[in-house]
Formats: structure tokens, C-alpha cells, sequence
């Protein structure tokens, strides 16, 4: 899992700051990461709730944080948009971006990491053409913005074990008639939409201010 990576120190591992819009997505992250972290044998902390103090924005953020006492690093999830993260250091991973509030002012308060050499990783599923995700997707690939732009199709996704993925999480035996059948529920749920919805998943990454320049 690409999280996970980044926490380990041999690799020059950094903390992980996870923004998602809503609680329930945050929390089902942060178990995502959990899992896996016992998969892979990493030793890991139980899930810890906090609270991040949003100075700024004047509130208060419930937070879910996995440490990993060996690589001295952890994984933070936010429930909700920060206003600014002011002295912090790592990755930020920004989920289902064309869907948050005010898109601009989260991408500002996460750039402030990559002076310290983080990374911000923007990921989404697609919201139509006149969406602040599918302008920056835009503006990288004209240069405008430094980053780069990367798409993963729904079939893709199937063709590198998403449903295997699935059934891992449902506890379920791999069968390749039942993918099928699941593949076809999947477009028939999206209809006409399917190519938009399930079909791609663009995502922006702004890379470190220090090997790339601005961003």
C-alpha cells in the first residue's frame, strides 16, 4: 500500500496526513491502513482518536492516527478540510478531491508541506468539466502547475486484482465467473454514466518543491 511506504524510515519515510470530506471515508481509511499494515507485519499502533486544533478556521477536526513505532512515523486522518497545517512535515493525501468545499484553499493549505521536501497527492473520481479537480488536472497537463497526471480505468483496476481486493475484504474465495458477473453489475449500476464513474479515476500529484520547483 502506497501509505505505508512512505513511513518507512530506510526510505526516507515521512508521517501521512489524510483528507477525506466526511468522517465515514476517514475512518474507513484509516482501517484500510490498519489491515494492511498487519498484513505486511508492520507493528503498528491501535487506531488513537484526537483532535487537530484548526487555528485558522477556528474549529476543531476529530482526527484517527495509526503510529508505527519502529519507522517514528504515523498516519493522521483528518474528518474535514483544514484551513492551514502550519508546521508540519510529510504527505498529504487529498481523496475525492473534486468533491471537497473550496478545493483551491485545501491545495494552499497543503502546499505549505512541500517546502520541507512532503508530497500532496490530489485523487478523485471524475465530477464533470467545470470542477476546480478537473482544472488543476487541466493545468498540469499544460505545464501550467508542476505535477504530474495519473489515470486508472476501471478495467485496469479489475485487470490488477480490484475484485480479488474485494473479496480479500469480504472474506470471500476468488471466483473468476463471479468478477465477471460483478464487473457487469458495476456498469449497469452507472449506465450511461459507467465511463465517467466507474470507467476512470484521474489523479493529480504535486510533487516535492525540492526536486521540481514550484508548484
Amino acid at each position: 500500500m502506497l501509505w505505508l511506504r512512505h513511513l518507512i524510515k530506510k526510505s526516507g519515510g515521512q508521517n501521512v496526513y489524510y483528507v477525506g470530506y466526511n468522517q465515514d471515508m476517514t475512518m474507513e481509511f484509516v482501517e484500510a491502513c490498519a489491515m494492511w499494515a498487519r498484513s505486511f507485519n508492520y507493528a503498528a499502533s491501535e487506531i488513537e482518536e484526537g483532535i487537530f486544533v484548526d487555528e485558522d478556521g477556528d474549529k476543531e477536526i476529530k482526527t484517527y492516527t495509526i503510529r508505527f513505532p519502529k519507522a517514528k512515523n504515523r498516519i493522521t486522518a483528518l474528518s474535514s478540510r483544514p484551513s492551514n497545517l502550519r508546521g508540519k512535515q510529510g504527505v498529504v493525501v487529498i481523496d475525492e478531491a473534486a468533491f471537497h468545499e473550496d478545493l483551491a484553499g485545501l491545495i494552499k493549505a497543503a502546499l505549505a508541506l512541500l517546502i520541507w521536501g512532503g508530497k500532496v497527492r490530489i485523487i478523485s473520481t471524475h465530477n464533470g468539466d467545470e470542477n476546480a479537480f478537473n482544472d488543476l488536472i487541466q493545468e498540469v497537463r499544460a505545464l501550467k502547475r508542476s505535477g504530474t497526471v495519473h489515470k486508472t480505468t476501471f478495467a485496469e483496476a479489475v485487470e490488477q486484482g480490484l475484485y480479488k481486493r474485494v473479496c480479500l475484504r469480504l472474506g470471500r474465495e476468488y471466483d473468476a465467473a463471479e468478477e465477471a458477473a460483478w464487473v457487469s453489475e458495476v456498469y449497469k449500476f452507472y449506465g450511461d454514466d459507467a465511463e465517467g464513474r466507474a470507467g476512470r479515476y484521474p489523479s493529480a500529484r504535486l510533487r516535492s518543491l525540492a526536486n521540481h520547483g514550484t508548484a
